[in-house]
């Protein structure tokens, strides 16, 4: 079942995305990228099973964000990488703030599930340093891949998929080293780098059609 639902999420993530894409340009590519480490700030620290394997909630926006990215190198270049870095950190330190002092709030157990209240809002600081650390190395070595590549073959489809492939294990190992080592088993870790992995290339790669529909290139 999980399955079924994960493909339903892709398909709306990318329409939702190609949406923005159309109506704002490159301002709707940066606002998606920010909008997917937010949510994986919050959300990635649970587990979900895909093939009875554990994957990071939030995964999939998280992931199609590298295909935005890839976008705006492509079609802008990558004069934005460091600005776009910086909203990202800006983004993530106020909302990892609001959700530390939202934490210390007490809710009355019989206005809402307070077990569930206080687990939703409390997220580790080693997510947060997860992230800003992966953010820098992701987008600015991924940037520079993804724009080599395209100078020297000019060939979208190759310029995606090679860039996917080291996002995809660079951007998990570090982040899930530093989110959960010691805090699950070795080989569960191993599981959920191999899983992630796969999942964010996966996502890439059939992402690479909306690089070539902004770009019209038939």
């Amino acid at each position: 079942m999980n399955e079924f639902l994960l493909l339903g999420e892709i398909i709306f993530m990318y329409a939702l995305m190609y949406v923005g894409c159309s109506l704002f340009g490159k301002k709707g590519l940066v606002l998606w990228i920010f909008l997917g480490y937010m949510f994986f700030m919050i959300f990635g620290n649970s587990m979900i099973s895909i093939f009875g394997l554990p994957v990071n909630s939030g995964t999939v926006m998280y992931a199609t964000s590298i295909v935005a990215m890839n976008m705006i190198l492509q079609k802008y270049g990558k004069d934005d990488l460091s600005k776009i870095w910086y909203i990202i950190v800006i983004g993530l330190t106020l909302v990892y703030g609001c959700l530390l002092l939202v934490n210390k709030m007490t809710v009355p157990s019989n206005l809402v599930n307070s077990i569930y209240f206080d687990t939703a809002f409390n997220i580790p600081l080693r997510v947060y340093l997860g992230l800003i650390l992966t953010s820098y190395i992701t987008i600015h070595f991924n940037g520079y891949l993804y724009y080599e590549i395209r100078l020297m073959k000019n060939k979208i489809w190759v310029s995606n998929l090679l860039s996917v492939i080291v996002y995809g294990f660079v951007d998990t190992v570090i982040f899930s080293v530093i989110a959960f080592a010691g805090i699950i088993n070795t080989m569960e870790l191993i599981m959920l780098i191999i899983m992630v992995t796969i999942l964010k290339i996966i996502i890439g790669i059939l992402g690479t059609f909306l690089i070539y529909k902004d770009n019209k290139i038939n």
